[in-house]
């Protein structure tokens, strides 16, 4: 990070900074480092929204990341806000598939349970489910509950492994999505 950011060609402002950040980011996040894990994120998404449309699916990923943040740090109402945005960013980039919006689902599902609104926690995992099961074809439980919501996160991981050279496209804003699970990062 020290090199880039010191490079004339690359800086601190650069999308390629803003990816090293995000991996700080996960890794405060797994270490429950989670003010700086936020603090590398927000500056993540600061980078990338300035990119605008060449960011990709970066700002997607960066609002949800943090969203993963927020739940960790029992900020459900941020959180909540943050998943919403992250879909909304994710349905409008072209590139934008059905796997990518499975994570900010699942965690749009935990940040409602959390303000204890079962009806948007329930709708919010409803649709994940459905995604998963249109490309997996395994039926995820019908009763919504934290252990539930583990299960979904581990059978995207365990589909995006499957699928990763098809999810993500080996250039410059491609990362792996964050779901929160209680222990960090899947």
């Amino acid at each position: 990070m020290e090199i880039w950011k010191a490079s004339t060609l690359i800086g601190d402002g650069n999308i390629v900074y803003a990816k090293g950040l995000n991996r700080l980011a996960v890794l405060c996040f797994k270490r429950k480092e989670l003010e700086e894990a936020e603090k590398f994120q927000r500056r993540a998404l600061e980078i990338d929204e300035n990119y605008g449309s060449n960011a990709g699916r970066s700002i997607g990923e960066d609002l949800n990341d943090l969203c993963a943040i927020a739940i960790a740090r029992e900020n459900f109402s941020l959180a909540a806000e943050l998943a919403e945005k992250a879909i909304k960013a994710k349905e409008g980039h072209r590139a934008s598939r059905k796997l990518a919006l499975v994570p900010s689902l699942i965690n749009l599902s935990r940040a409602h349970l959390g303000l204890e609104n079962q009806k948007d926690a329930a709708l919010a995992y409803a649709q994940a489910s459905a995604l998963l099961q249109s490309l997996d074809r395994q039926p995820a439980s019908s009763q919504l509950s934290l252990p539930a919501l583990t299960a979904l996160s581990q059978r995207y991981a365990k589909l995006l492994e499957l699928r990763r050279e098809l999810y993500e496209v080996p250039n410059f804003d491609t990362r792996a999505n964050v779901t929160y699970s209680g222990e960090g990062r899947l």
